[in-house]
Protein backbone atom coordinates (compact mmCIF):
# COMPACT_ATOMS: atom_id res chain seq x y z
CA UNK A 1 0.00 0.00 0.00
CA UNK A 2 3.32 2.31 -0.13
CA UNK A 3 3.11 3.80 2.86
CA UNK A 4 5.37 4.71 5.52
CA UNK A 5 5.34 1.54 7.85
CA UNK A 6 5.68 3.82 11.11
CA UNK A 7 2.38 5.29 9.93
CA UNK A 8 -1.07 4.21 11.60
CA UNK A 9 -3.20 4.11 8.62
CA UNK A 10 -6.29 2.36 10.64
CA UNK A 11 -8.21 5.49 10.24
CA UNK A 12 -8.54 4.52 6.08
CA UNK A 13 -8.87 0.86 6.34
CA UNK A 14 -12.56 -0.79 6.80
CA UNK A 15 -12.73 -3.29 9.57
CA UNK A 16 -13.90 -6.61 8.92
CA UNK A 17 -15.68 -6.79 11.97
CA UNK A 18 -17.69 -3.74 10.27
CA UNK A 19 -21.55 -4.54 11.29
CA UNK A 20 -24.22 -5.11 8.36
CA UNK A 21 -28.01 -4.17 9.27
CA UNK A 22 -30.98 -5.40 6.89
CA UNK A 23 -32.73 -2.27 6.16
CA UNK A 24 -36.26 -4.04 6.61
CA UNK A 25 -39.15 -2.60 4.87
CA UNK A 26 -40.74 -5.91 3.78
CA UNK A 27 -43.88 -5.71 6.04
CA UNK A 28 -44.18 -1.58 4.63
CA UNK A 29 -43.73 -3.48 1.27
CA UNK A 30 -46.75 -5.47 1.69
CA UNK A 31 -48.66 -3.20 3.14
CA UNK A 32 -49.11 -1.54 -0.59
CA UNK A 33 -51.52 -1.79 -3.40
CA UNK A 34 -49.75 -3.06 -6.47
CA UNK A 35 -50.26 0.64 -8.04
CA UNK A 36 -48.11 2.04 -4.94
CA UNK A 37 -45.53 -0.87 -5.55
CA UNK A 38 -44.77 -0.33 -9.09
CA UNK A 39 -44.88 4.21 -7.53
CA UNK A 40 -42.35 2.98 -5.80
CA UNK A 41 -40.32 0.82 -7.57
CA UNK A 42 -39.72 3.24 -10.40
CA UNK A 43 -39.15 5.87 -7.65
CA UNK A 44 -36.48 3.70 -6.20
CA UNK A 45 -34.76 2.65 -9.98
CA UNK A 46 -34.60 6.43 -10.66
CA UNK A 47 -32.96 7.04 -7.71
CA UNK A 48 -30.52 4.56 -8.08
CA UNK A 49 -29.44 5.49 -11.63
CA UNK A 50 -29.31 9.04 -10.08
CA UNK A 51 -27.30 7.49 -7.36
CA UNK A 52 -24.33 6.59 -10.33
CA UNK A 53 -24.12 10.00 -10.30
CA UNK A 54 -22.09 10.32 -6.95
CA UNK A 55 -19.45 8.50 -8.35
CA UNK A 56 -18.30 11.43 -10.67
CA UNK A 57 -19.02 13.41 -7.88
CA UNK A 58 -16.30 11.94 -5.44
CA UNK A 59 -13.43 11.03 -6.59
CA UNK A 60 -11.57 10.61 -10.36
CA UNK A 61 -11.27 6.85 -9.67
CA UNK A 62 -14.57 5.99 -7.77
CA UNK A 63 -16.29 5.20 -11.69
CA UNK A 64 -13.52 2.90 -12.88
CA UNK A 65 -13.69 0.97 -9.37
CA UNK A 66 -17.54 0.58 -9.72
CA UNK A 67 -16.74 -0.63 -13.14
CA UNK A 68 -13.71 -2.83 -12.11
CA UNK A 69 -15.67 -4.33 -9.34
CA UNK A 70 -18.67 -5.13 -10.94
CA UNK A 71 -16.91 -7.08 -13.81
CA UNK A 72 -15.44 -8.97 -11.17
CA UNK A 73 -17.65 -10.00 -8.64
CA UNK A 74 -20.44 -10.83 -11.93
CA UNK A 75 -17.44 -12.69 -13.79
CA UNK A 76 -18.07 -15.97 -11.53
CA UNK A 77 -20.05 -16.81 -7.71
CA UNK A 78 -18.75 -15.22 -4.92
CA UNK A 79 -18.31 -18.60 -3.69
CA UNK A 80 -16.01 -19.17 -6.66
CA UNK A 81 -13.64 -16.25 -6.34
CA UNK A 82 -13.16 -16.87 -2.50
CA UNK A 83 -11.52 -20.58 -3.63
CA UNK A 84 -9.68 -18.17 -6.56
CA UNK A 85 -8.42 -15.88 -4.16
CA UNK A 86 -7.57 -18.94 -2.09
CA UNK A 87 -5.50 -20.15 -4.90
CA UNK A 88 -3.96 -16.93 -6.03
CA UNK A 89 -2.52 -16.59 -2.32
CA UNK A 90 -4.50 -14.28 -0.26
CA UNK A 91 -5.52 -15.44 3.39
CA UNK A 92 -8.87 -15.79 4.15
CA UNK A 93 -8.43 -12.05 6.45
CA UNK A 94 -7.01 -10.72 3.11
CA UNK A 95 -10.22 -12.04 1.18
CA UNK A 96 -12.48 -10.99 3.90
CA UNK A 97 -10.80 -7.47 3.92
CA UNK A 98 -10.93 -7.03 0.06
CA UNK A 99 -15.35 -7.80 1.02
CA UNK A 100 -15.15 -5.33 3.10
CA UNK A 101 -13.56 -3.06 1.11
CA UNK A 102 -15.50 -3.94 -1.83
CA UNK A 103 -19.24 -3.14 0.34
CA UNK A 104 -17.98 0.00 1.66
CA UNK A 105 -17.38 0.84 -1.27
CA UNK A 106 -21.07 0.23 -2.79
CA UNK A 107 -22.63 1.84 0.37
CA UNK A 108 -20.67 4.89 0.19
CA UNK A 109 -21.04 4.88 -3.54
CA UNK A 110 -16.72 5.77 -4.00
CA UNK A 111 -13.84 5.42 -2.28
CA UNK A 112 -14.14 8.17 0.51
CA UNK A 113 -16.65 7.80 3.50
CA UNK A 114 -19.67 9.75 2.60
CA UNK A 115 -20.29 10.67 6.48
CA UNK A 116 -16.50 11.62 7.19
CA UNK A 117 -15.00 12.44 3.68
CA UNK A 118 -11.85 9.78 4.28
CA UNK A 119 -10.38 7.32 1.84
CA UNK A 120 -10.35 4.37 2.15
CA UNK A 121 -8.33 1.93 0.57
CA UNK A 122 -8.33 -2.16 0.69
CA UNK A 123 -6.13 -3.33 3.75
CA UNK A 124 -4.12 -6.51 1.45
CA UNK A 125 -1.24 -6.12 -0.65
CA UNK A 126 -1.87 -4.24 -4.14
CA UNK A 127 -0.26 -7.06 -5.55
CA UNK A 128 -2.46 -9.69 -4.23
CA UNK A 129 -5.78 -8.14 -5.59
CA UNK A 130 -3.90 -7.72 -8.98
CA UNK A 131 -3.28 -11.08 -9.34
CA UNK A 132 -6.55 -12.19 -7.93
CA UNK A 133 -7.99 -9.76 -11.05
CA UNK A 134 -5.85 -11.31 -13.60
CA UNK A 135 -6.90 -14.49 -12.58
CA UNK A 136 -10.29 -14.11 -12.58
CA UNK A 137 -13.08 -15.18 -15.29
CA UNK A 138 -13.89 -11.54 -16.14
CA UNK A 139 -9.93 -11.27 -17.27
CA UNK A 140 -10.34 -14.10 -19.38
CA UNK A 141 -13.24 -13.10 -21.08
CA UNK A 142 -12.05 -9.18 -21.65
CA UNK A 143 -8.81 -8.68 -21.17
CA UNK A 144 -8.48 -5.51 -22.91
CA UNK A 145 -11.14 -3.49 -20.90
CA UNK A 146 -10.29 -5.06 -17.64
CA UNK A 147 -6.36 -4.19 -17.97
CA UNK A 148 -7.18 -0.65 -18.90
CA UNK A 149 -9.95 -0.42 -15.76
CA UNK A 150 -7.03 -1.90 -13.57
CA UNK A 151 -4.25 0.33 -14.83
CA UNK A 152 -6.37 3.28 -14.40
CA UNK A 153 -7.18 3.16 -10.92
CA UNK A 154 -5.05 0.82 -8.80
CA UNK A 155 -2.74 4.08 -8.23
CA UNK A 156 -5.63 6.21 -7.31
CA UNK A 157 -7.27 2.93 -5.51
CA UNK A 158 -4.25 2.01 -3.02
CA UNK A 159 -2.43 5.28 -2.25
CA UNK A 160 -2.52 7.96 0.82
CA UNK A 161 0.03 9.90 -0.96
CA UNK A 162 0.43 12.63 -1.05
CA UNK A 163 -1.65 13.33 2.02
CA UNK A 164 -3.96 15.18 -0.27
CA UNK A 165 -5.62 12.53 -1.57
CA UNK A 166 -6.76 11.76 2.15
CA UNK A 167 -9.69 13.77 2.15
CA UNK A 168 -12.24 15.48 0.28
CA UNK A 169 -11.29 19.28 -0.07
CA UNK A 170 -9.81 21.96 -2.15
CA UNK A 171 -6.71 21.47 -3.02
CA UNK A 172 -3.47 21.44 -1.65
CA UNK A 173 -5.50 20.37 1.61
CA UNK A 174 -7.58 17.51 -0.25
CA UNK A 175 -9.25 16.31 -3.53
CA UNK A 176 -12.46 17.39 -5.20
CA UNK A 177 -14.09 16.57 -8.52
CA UNK A 178 -17.11 18.97 -8.10
CA UNK A 179 -13.77 21.55 -9.55
CA UNK A 180 -11.24 20.52 -12.11
CA UNK A 181 -7.96 19.90 -10.36
CA UNK A 182 -6.78 23.21 -10.93
CA UNK A 183 -9.46 25.08 -9.38
CA UNK A 184 -9.23 26.66 -5.68
CA UNK A 185 -11.65 28.37 -3.47
CA UNK A 186 -10.38 32.06 -5.45
CA UNK A 187 -11.69 30.26 -8.74
CA UNK A 188 -15.00 29.21 -6.55
CA UNK A 189 -15.21 32.94 -5.62
CA UNK A 190 -15.09 34.37 -8.92
CA UNK A 191 -17.79 31.93 -9.99
CA UNK A 192 -20.52 32.57 -7.22
CA UNK A 193 -20.47 35.83 -8.03
CA UNK A 194 -20.82 34.99 -11.38
CA UNK A 195 -23.88 32.86 -10.76
CA UNK A 196 -25.12 35.67 -8.20
CA UNK A 197 -24.94 38.01 -10.75
CA UNK A 198 -26.97 35.68 -13.44
CA UNK A 199 -29.35 34.59 -10.83
CA UNK A 200 -28.17 31.02 -11.39
CA UNK A 201 -28.18 28.40 -8.91
CA UNK A 202 -24.95 26.45 -8.11
CA UNK A 203 -26.67 23.30 -6.59
CA UNK A 204 -26.86 21.17 -9.66
CA UNK A 205 -22.95 22.64 -11.19
CA UNK A 206 -19.80 21.38 -11.34
CA UNK A 207 -17.03 23.62 -12.28
CA UNK A 208 -14.02 23.11 -14.65
CA UNK A 209 -11.05 25.50 -15.53
CA UNK A 210 -9.17 25.29 -18.83
CA UNK A 211 -5.65 25.50 -19.34
CA UNK A 212 -5.90 29.23 -20.74
CA UNK A 213 -7.71 30.30 -17.61
CA UNK A 214 -11.56 30.11 -19.17
CA UNK A 215 -13.76 28.16 -17.45
CA UNK A 216 -16.11 26.19 -17.97
CA UNK A 217 -19.55 26.45 -15.62
CA UNK A 218 -22.06 23.20 -16.25
CA UNK A 219 -24.90 22.01 -15.53
CA UNK A 220 -26.58 18.79 -14.64
CA UNK A 221 -29.38 17.85 -17.27
CA UNK A 222 -30.17 15.17 -20.11
CA UNK A 223 -30.49 17.64 -22.65
CA UNK A 224 -27.06 18.87 -24.04
CA UNK A 225 -25.61 22.06 -25.49
CA UNK A 226 -26.77 20.22 -29.38
CA UNK A 227 -30.60 20.20 -28.02
CA UNK A 228 -32.97 22.98 -29.63
CA UNK A 229 -34.71 24.28 -26.85
CA UNK A 230 -37.97 23.85 -25.90
CA UNK A 231 -41.17 26.20 -25.30
CA UNK A 232 -40.25 27.95 -21.43
CA UNK A 233 -36.80 26.75 -21.65
CA UNK A 234 -35.21 30.11 -19.55
CA UNK A 235 -31.87 27.58 -18.80
CA UNK A 236 -31.11 27.73 -22.74
CA UNK A 237 -31.00 31.90 -22.89
CA UNK A 238 -27.91 31.56 -20.22
CA UNK A 239 -25.69 28.82 -22.23
CA UNK A 240 -23.01 29.99 -24.00
CA UNK A 241 -19.83 31.90 -23.43
CA UNK A 242 -19.89 35.40 -21.05
CA UNK A 243 -17.67 37.76 -20.12
CA UNK A 244 -17.67 38.74 -16.49
CA UNK A 245 -15.87 41.69 -14.82
CA UNK A 246 -14.93 39.90 -11.60
CA UNK A 247 -13.54 42.31 -8.91
CA UNK A 248 -10.90 39.62 -8.26
CA UNK A 249 -9.26 40.02 -11.25
CA UNK A 250 -7.92 42.51 -13.23
CA UNK A 251 -9.33 42.05 -16.76
CA UNK A 252 -12.58 40.36 -17.44
CA UNK A 253 -13.15 36.25 -16.95
CA UNK A 254 -14.45 34.53 -20.01
CA UNK A 255 -16.73 31.86 -18.74
CA UNK A 256 -19.16 29.13 -20.37
CA UNK A 257 -22.08 27.98 -19.35
CA UNK A 258 -22.81 24.50 -20.98
CA UNK A 259 -25.47 21.41 -19.41
CA UNK A 260 -25.10 17.60 -20.21
CA UNK A 261 -23.24 16.85 -17.11
CA UNK A 262 -24.02 13.68 -16.34
CA UNK A 263 -26.48 13.82 -19.15
CA UNK A 264 -26.87 10.02 -20.03
CA UNK A 265 -27.36 9.10 -16.31
CA UNK A 266 -30.01 11.99 -15.77
CA UNK A 267 -31.74 10.71 -18.93
CA UNK A 268 -32.03 7.23 -17.62
CA UNK A 269 -33.39 8.91 -14.32
CA UNK A 270 -35.72 11.15 -15.93
CA UNK A 271 -37.46 7.95 -17.96
CA UNK A 272 -37.74 5.76 -14.32
CA UNK A 273 -40.05 8.94 -13.18
CA UNK A 274 -41.86 9.59 -16.25
CA UNK A 275 -42.80 5.71 -15.72
CA UNK A 276 -43.70 6.29 -12.16
CA UNK A 277 -46.12 9.28 -13.54
CA UNK A 278 -48.15 6.69 -14.77
CA UNK A 279 -48.79 4.80 -11.04
CA UNK A 280 -49.14 8.60 -9.00
CA UNK A 281 -51.33 8.51 -5.98
CA UNK A 282 -52.93 12.44 -6.60
CA UNK A 283 -52.61 15.25 -8.97
CA UNK A 284 -49.60 16.44 -6.75
CA UNK A 285 -47.30 13.78 -7.17
CA UNK A 286 -47.64 14.20 -10.89
CA UNK A 287 -47.22 17.30 -10.66
CA UNK A 288 -43.98 16.75 -8.40
CA UNK A 289 -42.83 14.29 -11.17
CA UNK A 290 -43.64 16.97 -13.89
CA UNK A 291 -41.27 19.63 -12.41
CA UNK A 292 -38.74 16.70 -11.46
CA UNK A 293 -38.24 15.81 -14.88
CA UNK A 294 -38.37 19.34 -16.40
CA UNK A 295 -35.76 20.58 -14.02
CA UNK A 296 -33.37 17.08 -14.36
CA UNK A 297 -34.06 17.48 -18.37
CA UNK A 298 -33.36 21.59 -18.21
CA UNK A 299 -30.88 21.83 -15.48
CA UNK A 300 -33.35 24.04 -13.63
CA UNK A 301 -33.10 24.13 -9.94
CA UNK A 302 -36.19 26.92 -10.00
CA UNK A 303 -38.39 23.78 -11.86
CA UNK A 304 -36.81 21.75 -8.78
CA UNK A 305 -38.10 23.93 -6.44
CA UNK A 306 -41.24 23.87 -7.88
CA UNK A 307 -41.45 19.82 -7.38
CA UNK A 308 -40.46 20.78 -4.04
CA UNK A 309 -43.51 22.63 -3.32
CA UNK A 310 -45.86 19.70 -4.89
CA UNK A 311 -43.75 17.42 -2.71
CA UNK A 312 -44.66 19.67 0.37
CA UNK A 313 -48.01 19.77 -0.30
CA UNK A 314 -48.51 16.03 -0.78
CA UNK A 315 -49.83 15.37 2.61
CA UNK A 316 -49.33 11.75 4.24
CA UNK A 317 -48.39 10.24 1.06
CA UNK A 318 -48.42 6.42 1.29
CA UNK A 319 -44.88 6.01 -0.75
CA UNK A 320 -42.81 9.36 -0.21
CA UNK A 321 -40.20 10.45 -2.17
CA UNK A 322 -37.40 13.09 -2.48
CA UNK A 323 -34.75 13.24 -5.34
CA UNK A 324 -32.40 15.69 -6.83
CA UNK A 325 -28.85 17.71 -6.13
CA UNK A 326 -29.49 18.56 -2.67
CA UNK A 327 -26.88 18.20 0.48
CA UNK A 328 -23.54 20.26 -0.14
CA UNK A 329 -21.51 18.77 2.23
CA UNK A 330 -19.33 17.31 0.11
CA UNK A 331 -18.63 20.44 -2.12
CA UNK A 332 -15.36 22.22 -0.27
CA UNK A 333 -16.74 25.25 -0.89
CA UNK A 334 -20.36 24.15 0.57
CA UNK A 335 -22.27 25.30 -2.67
CA UNK A 336 -22.68 22.37 -4.84
CA UNK A 337 -25.42 19.67 -3.97
CA UNK A 338 -24.87 16.13 -4.15
CA UNK A 339 -26.83 13.86 -5.78
CA UNK A 340 -29.09 11.74 -2.20
CA UNK A 341 -28.23 -3.11 14.70
CA UNK A 342 -25.54 -5.42 17.01
CA UNK A 343 -25.45 -4.49 20.48
CA UNK A 344 -22.20 -3.75 21.42
CA UNK A 345 -20.91 -1.55 24.55
CA UNK A 346 -21.50 1.80 24.03
CA UNK A 347 -17.92 3.63 24.78
CA UNK A 348 -17.67 6.66 26.79
CA UNK A 349 -20.36 5.93 29.17
CA UNK A 350 -20.41 5.27 32.80
CA UNK A 351 -21.92 2.07 33.75
CA UNK A 352 -25.10 3.33 35.62
CA UNK A 353 -25.76 4.71 32.39
CA UNK A 354 -25.23 2.20 30.07
CA UNK A 355 -28.70 0.30 30.85
CA UNK A 356 -30.91 3.30 30.18
CA UNK A 357 -28.51 4.40 26.93
CA UNK A 358 -28.75 1.45 25.16
CA UNK A 359 -32.80 0.59 26.36
CA UNK A 360 -33.90 4.01 25.32
CA UNK A 361 -30.97 5.31 22.51
CA UNK A 362 -33.97 4.44 19.69
CA UNK A 363 -37.12 6.25 20.99
CA UNK A 364 -34.85 9.35 21.66
CA UNK A 365 -33.45 9.14 18.80
CA UNK A 366 -36.82 9.26 16.75
CA UNK A 367 -37.65 12.08 19.10
CA UNK A 368 -34.26 14.06 18.15
CA UNK A 369 -34.66 13.26 14.71
CA UNK A 370 -38.23 14.38 14.12
CA UNK A 371 -37.61 17.34 16.05
CA UNK A 372 -34.55 17.96 14.17
CA UNK A 373 -36.34 17.48 10.83
CA UNK A 374 -39.43 18.78 11.11
CA UNK A 375 -38.91 21.94 13.18
CA UNK A 376 -35.26 22.23 13.40
CA UNK A 377 -34.81 22.27 9.31
CA UNK A 378 -37.95 23.30 8.45
CA UNK A 379 -38.67 26.58 10.85
CA UNK A 380 -37.38 29.88 10.64
CA UNK A 381 -36.93 32.77 8.17
CA UNK A 382 -34.19 34.53 5.85
CA UNK A 383 -34.80 38.09 5.63
CA UNK A 384 -34.29 39.00 2.42
CA UNK A 385 -35.18 41.98 -0.03
CA UNK A 386 -35.84 41.70 -3.47
CA UNK A 387 -34.97 43.30 -6.90
CA UNK A 388 -37.68 45.81 -6.45
CA UNK A 389 -36.17 46.69 -3.13
CA UNK A 390 -39.21 45.21 -0.98
CA UNK A 391 -38.62 43.64 2.24
CA UNK A 392 -40.35 40.28 3.18
CA UNK A 393 -40.30 41.16 6.83
CA UNK A 394 -41.23 44.71 8.38
CA UNK A 395 -38.05 46.35 8.32
CA UNK A 396 -39.43 48.98 11.21
CA UNK A 397 -40.60 46.76 13.80
CA UNK A 398 -38.89 43.74 14.19
CA UNK A 399 -36.30 43.79 16.62
CA UNK A 400 -32.98 42.12 16.58
CA UNK A 401 -33.32 39.92 19.98
CA UNK A 402 -29.44 39.71 20.11
CA UNK A 403 -28.77 43.82 19.77
CA UNK A 404 -32.16 45.33 20.76
CA UNK A 405 -32.05 47.29 17.55
CA UNK A 406 -33.58 46.74 14.02
CA UNK A 407 -32.20 44.39 11.38
CA UNK A 408 -29.48 46.04 9.37
CA UNK A 409 -28.83 42.60 7.05
CA UNK A 410 -30.33 41.00 4.97
CA UNK A 411 -30.45 38.81 1.94
CA UNK A 412 -30.33 40.78 -1.54
CA UNK A 413 -31.67 39.66 -4.74
CA UNK A 414 -29.61 36.47 -5.85
CA UNK A 415 -28.54 35.61 -2.06
CA UNK A 416 -29.11 32.53 -0.54
CA UNK A 417 -27.96 30.82 2.84
CA UNK A 418 -25.16 28.67 1.18
CA UNK A 419 -24.19 31.43 -0.63
CA UNK A 420 -23.52 33.66 1.45
CA UNK A 421 -22.34 31.11 4.54
CA UNK A 422 -20.85 29.10 2.28
CA UNK A 423 -18.10 26.41 3.85
CA UNK A 424 -20.04 26.92 7.04
CA UNK A 425 -23.64 26.88 5.39
CA UNK A 426 -24.04 23.21 6.11
CA UNK A 427 -22.46 22.75 9.09
CA UNK A 428 -24.21 25.46 10.49
CA UNK A 429 -27.70 24.39 9.67
CA UNK A 430 -27.31 20.91 11.33
CA UNK A 431 -26.63 22.94 14.22
CA UNK A 432 -29.58 24.78 14.37
CA UNK A 433 -31.71 21.57 13.63
CA UNK A 434 -29.81 19.86 16.72
CA UNK A 435 -29.98 22.55 18.91
CA UNK A 436 -33.87 22.90 17.94
CA UNK A 437 -34.41 19.07 18.82
CA UNK A 438 -32.18 18.93 22.04
CA UNK A 439 -34.10 22.09 23.05
CA UNK A 440 -37.48 21.06 22.73
CA UNK A 441 -36.85 17.37 23.83
CA UNK A 442 -37.23 19.40 26.98
CA UNK A 443 -40.74 19.62 26.41
CA UNK A 444 -42.95 17.88 28.54
CA UNK A 445 -45.55 18.93 26.01
CA UNK A 446 -43.85 17.19 22.87
CA UNK A 447 -43.08 14.70 24.16
CA UNK A 448 -46.17 13.69 24.84
CA UNK A 449 -46.97 13.87 21.14
CA UNK A 450 -44.52 11.39 20.77
CA UNK A 451 -46.09 9.18 23.44
CA UNK A 452 -44.13 9.81 26.35
CA UNK A 453 -45.43 10.82 29.98
CA UNK A 454 -43.97 10.19 33.42
CA UNK A 455 -41.32 8.42 34.38
CA UNK A 456 -40.41 7.07 30.58
CA UNK A 457 -40.35 10.99 29.26
CA UNK A 458 -38.13 11.86 31.99
CA UNK A 459 -35.89 9.08 30.61
CA UNK A 460 -36.36 9.72 26.88
CA UNK A 461 -35.39 13.24 27.54
CA UNK A 462 -32.06 12.71 29.82
CA UNK A 463 -30.94 10.05 26.88
CA UNK A 464 -31.48 12.46 24.12
CA UNK A 465 -28.91 14.54 26.03
CA UNK A 466 -26.64 11.58 27.25
CA UNK A 467 -26.83 11.06 23.50
CA UNK A 468 -25.79 14.47 22.50
CA UNK A 469 -23.06 15.11 24.68
CA UNK A 470 -21.79 11.69 24.15
CA UNK A 471 -22.05 12.61 20.20
CA UNK A 472 -20.12 15.56 20.53
CA UNK A 473 -16.78 14.21 22.05
CA UNK A 474 -17.25 11.17 19.23
CA UNK A 475 -17.53 13.91 16.84
CA UNK A 476 -13.89 14.72 17.28
CA UNK A 477 -13.15 11.66 15.16
CA UNK A 478 -14.19 13.57 12.45
CA UNK A 479 -11.62 16.63 12.87
CA UNK A 480 -8.44 16.90 10.95
CA UNK A 481 -5.63 18.03 13.33
CA UNK A 482 -3.25 18.71 10.45
CA UNK A 483 -5.74 20.56 8.65
CA UNK A 484 -7.36 22.49 11.13
CA UNK A 485 -10.97 21.21 9.91
CA UNK A 486 -13.63 18.99 10.34
CA UNK A 487 -15.06 16.82 7.46
CA UNK A 488 -18.67 16.11 8.37
CA UNK A 489 -21.49 19.21 9.13
CA UNK A 490 -23.54 17.09 11.48
CA UNK A 491 -20.63 16.43 13.91
CA UNK A 492 -18.75 19.52 13.27
CA UNK A 493 -22.56 20.86 14.71
CA UNK A 494 -22.81 18.54 17.37
CA UNK A 495 -19.64 19.72 18.77
CA UNK A 496 -20.35 23.45 18.60
CA UNK A 497 -24.03 22.76 19.33
CA UNK A 498 -27.99 36.93 7.66
CA UNK A 499 -25.26 38.18 9.60
CA UNK A 500 -22.26 36.76 8.23
CA UNK A 501 -19.64 38.43 9.92
CA UNK A 502 -21.12 37.73 13.26
CA UNK A 503 -22.50 34.33 12.40
CA UNK A 504 -19.05 33.38 10.99
CA UNK A 505 -17.23 34.48 14.07
CA UNK A 506 -19.35 32.95 16.43
CA UNK A 507 -19.77 29.49 14.85
CA UNK A 508 -15.90 29.50 14.57
CA UNK A 509 -15.06 30.57 18.20
CA UNK A 510 -17.34 27.47 19.51
CA UNK A 511 -16.27 24.96 16.86
CA UNK A 512 -12.48 25.56 17.12
CA UNK A 513 -10.51 22.30 18.65
CA UNK A 514 -8.34 23.11 21.82
CA UNK A 515 -5.77 21.43 22.37
CA UNK A 516 -6.82 19.63 25.34
CA UNK A 517 -9.88 18.43 23.48
CA UNK A 518 -6.96 17.57 20.73
CA UNK A 519 -6.05 15.20 23.87
CA UNK A 520 -9.33 13.54 24.35
CA UNK A 521 -9.57 12.98 20.68
CA UNK A 522 -6.44 10.74 20.56
CA UNK A 523 -8.70 8.70 23.38
CA UNK A 524 -11.85 8.90 20.69
CA UNK A 525 -9.69 7.45 17.92
CA UNK A 526 -8.29 4.60 19.85
CA UNK A 527 -11.56 3.65 20.75
CA UNK A 528 -13.74 4.48 17.83
CA UNK A 529 -16.06 1.64 16.40
CA UNK A 530 -16.93 0.97 12.65
CA UNK A 531 -19.43 2.32 11.36
CA UNK A 532 -22.46 -0.01 10.70
CA UNK A 533 -23.21 -0.89 6.85
CA UNK A 534 -26.86 -1.41 5.44
CA UNK A 535 -27.83 -3.91 2.80
CA UNK A 536 -31.32 -2.59 1.58
CA UNK A 537 -33.62 -4.92 -0.73
CA UNK A 538 -34.18 -4.51 -4.32
CA UNK A 539 -37.21 -4.32 -6.30
CA UNK A 540 -37.90 -5.77 -10.02
CA UNK A 541 -40.84 -6.72 -12.21
CA UNK A 542 -41.44 -10.16 -12.90
CA UNK A 543 -42.86 -10.95 -15.81
CA UNK A 544 -46.49 -10.76 -14.57
CA UNK A 545 -45.94 -7.36 -14.33
CA UNK A 546 -45.96 -7.51 -10.55
CA UNK A 547 -43.26 -5.82 -8.25
CA UNK A 548 -41.17 -8.42 -6.50
CA UNK A 549 -39.01 -7.39 -3.54
CA UNK A 550 -35.91 -8.79 -3.60
CA UNK A 551 -33.53 -8.90 -0.28
CA UNK A 552 -30.21 -9.90 1.08
CA UNK A 553 -28.21 -11.85 3.66
CA UNK A 554 -26.98 -8.84 6.32
CA UNK A 555 -23.19 -9.21 5.53
CA UNK A 556 -20.75 -7.98 3.34
CA UNK A 557 -21.28 -10.66 0.33
CA UNK A 558 -25.12 -9.51 0.88
CA UNK A 559 -24.32 -5.93 -0.33
CA UNK A 560 -22.08 -7.20 -2.82
CA UNK A 561 -24.95 -9.01 -4.41
CA UNK A 562 -27.62 -6.15 -4.17
CA UNK A 563 -25.33 -4.00 -6.42
CA UNK A 564 -25.48 -6.69 -9.13
CA UNK A 565 -28.60 -7.16 -8.91
CA UNK A 566 -29.53 -3.46 -9.59
CA UNK A 567 -26.69 -2.83 -11.81
CA UNK A 568 -26.50 -6.66 -14.10
CA UNK A 569 -24.52 -5.31 -16.88
CA UNK A 570 -21.09 -3.18 -18.03
CA UNK A 571 -21.94 0.15 -17.71
CA UNK A 572 -20.58 1.76 -21.06
CA UNK A 573 -22.13 5.05 -20.47
CA UNK A 574 -21.05 5.61 -17.06
CA UNK A 575 -17.38 4.79 -18.57
CA UNK A 576 -17.70 7.39 -21.23
CA UNK A 577 -18.85 10.24 -18.60
CA UNK A 578 -15.43 9.20 -16.78
CA UNK A 579 -13.03 8.72 -19.51
CA UNK A 580 -14.16 12.21 -20.82
CA UNK A 581 -13.43 14.11 -17.84
CA UNK A 582 -10.45 12.08 -16.41
CA UNK A 583 -7.91 14.97 -17.56
CA UNK A 584 -9.16 17.08 -15.80
CA UNK A 585 -7.70 15.57 -12.95
CA UNK A 586 -4.22 14.06 -14.24
CA UNK A 587 -1.11 14.84 -12.62
CA UNK A 588 1.07 17.33 -14.34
Amino acid sequence: MATDPKEDISLYLIPPDTPVNKLDCTEAFKGLTDKEKLYAHHFGRACWEGGLICLLQTSPESPGIFLLLGELFRGQSLEALKELANGCGLSEDEYKSFLAYSAAFYSNFGNYKSFGDTKFIPDLPREKLEKLITSSQCYCDNKERISFLWSSVADGMFSLHPPTVRQLAFPPDGITTYYSGNCGKEDAEIIKEFMLNKDLSPYNTRLFKNEDGTYELRLASSLTNDTPPSPNDKVSSLLGPHQFPSPRTSSSVSIKISRGDYHTLMKRMTDELEAAAHHVANRNQKDMIDRYVSSFSRGSVPDHEDASRYWIKDKGPVVETYIGFIESYRDPFGLRGEYEGIDKRVTFLTTEDQGVFTDLRGKAFEVQVGLHELLGHGSGKLFSKDKNGVFNFEQDKVINPLTGDKIRSWYNPGETWDTQFSTIASTYEECRAECVGIYLSTDRNILRIFGYEGAEAEDIMYVNWLSMLRAGLIALEFYTPETKKWRQAHMQARYVISDVSSGQLLYNKYSTVTDDHLMLRDIVMARKMPRRLFVQPHTSIDTDGSVVLNEFDSSFEGIISSFLARYPNYDTELESLWRNDQHYWKQK
